[in-house]
């Protein structure tokens, strides 16, 4: 199934008024994010509620959206993706690629600086890829950037990716929230002040962060894309959907995500309160481990999926806000294309005779692992 983009679009919608610019095969959800258009705290500041509070502002260790999200409000990349998640450019207005896809060539923006005045080049940008693929700083996101072999400063503002094998796909690797460029003089400070300080090229700097309460971040006057349309952002991170809502309909805070899909019709009623709505590139979506038995049998996977009312997920669930996947990738992303036209339908005598033939007539025992989300 399908999830909501919920993060993605939490960081966009976020980001969007700053001038900045995320992703999953079962259900896709409609992202809800809810905006009050009156700000509590002045018309130059905007709260903001979110589900998770984080655990780094190390964009290279992070693994969750919200704090994804957040970073990606201080950190420019070398390229991004657009709303529509097309690609777009950041640090880098240019690149090429060789006829094997195996090297990839960077023109950086000129006169960029990071938010403690070290300017951008292109030794910054192979320090931090150097950085997360040195197997002894034990960042998490080593693996997405496994595919390079090398990459080198042809000159201040030229940056070349040399990949171990050829890899179509390296500039929406690199368009990933976690590919962000930090400073270089911030990165000599070691692990541990990259992990609770964020300093980058973006259009907002950062202030503090104040674990379990709130990180604030205030506008950046001399982004390369112009100042954002906000002072400052607060940022708390609000575990509770109740709570959240009422933030939100009190005007203690102007913008929360996400908000029960159960109540979007009645929170989109109130005085002052946009719900916004988009397609989702993020599914939810049951993920097995195909060398294993018994989901090594394609059969047994077949059998699952039809063995799962997902309409009924989605109505009842989801609130009606949601779709069916019929591919294995939401239909934002690029490479989408259907596999099977209107999804995998609820049949629970064809999941029993696949199963059957895939040697299990009674079925067998496996132990599921879940998010502990409301939904």
């Amino acid at each position: 199934m399908g999830k909501p983009i919920r993060r993605k679009v939490t960081r966009r919608a976020l980001l969007q008024a700053a001038g900045t610019g995320i992703v999953g095969a079962a259900i896709s959800k409609l992202a809800v994010p809810w905006v009050r258009s009156a700000s509590a705290q002045g018309a130059r500041t905007m709260t903001i509620a979110l589900i998770n509070d984080v655990a780094t502002l190390d964009p290279f260790n992070t693994y969750d959206s919200v704090a994804l999200s957040i970073e990606r409000g201080v950190y420019d990349g070398l390229v991004g993706f657009t709303r529509d998640m097309k690609l777009r450019p950041e640090l880098a207005t240019s690149w090429e690629a060789s006829a094997d896809a195996k090297t990839f060539t960077f023109h950086l923006r000129p006169n960029v600086k990071f938010h403690d005045g070290t300017p951008l080049n292109a030794a910054a940008v192979k320090l931090n890829f150097d950085r997360v693929l040195d197997p002894a700083n034990r960042l998490i996101r080593r693996s997405l950037f496994e595919p390079i072999s090398t990459v080198d400063a042809v000159n201040d503002t030229t940056v070349r990716f040399n990949l171990k094998a050829p890899f179509g796909a390296w500039l929406y690797t690199l368009a990933h929230p976690a590919g962000r460029i930090i400073s270089p003089a911030a990165i000599g400070k070691g692990g541990d002040f990259v992990a609770r300080n964020m300093v980058g090229s973006g259009p907002f700097r950062f202030v503090s962060w104040t674990p379990g309460q709130q990180v604030v971040l205030e506008r950046n006057p001399e982004f390369w894309q112009g100042g954002p349309q906000v002072d400052r952002l607060i940022i708390k991170p609000v575990p509770e959907d109740a709570s959240r809502v009422a933030m939100l309909l009190s005007g203690d805070a102007q913008f929360v995500h996400p908000v029960p899909n159960v109540q979007a019709d009645a929170v989109s009623r109130a005085r002052n309160v946009t719900l916004q709505k988009q397609w989702s590139n993020v599914q939810q979506d049951a993920q097995m481990h195909c060398q294993h038995e018994p989901f090594r049998n394609p059969l047994v996977r077949q059998a699952l999926n039809y063995a799962i009312d997902k309409q009924a997920l989605v109505r009842v669930i989801l609130g009606g806000l949601g779709r069916v996947m019929d591919s294995p990738v939401a239909s934002v992303i690029t490479g989408y294309s259907v596999v099977q036209a209107g999804g995998w339908p609820y049949d629970v005598a064809k999941a029993k005779t696949l199963l059957a033939q895939a040697g299990f007539p009674k079925g067998f025992e496996t132990t599921m692992w879940l998010s502990n989300s409301t939904e």
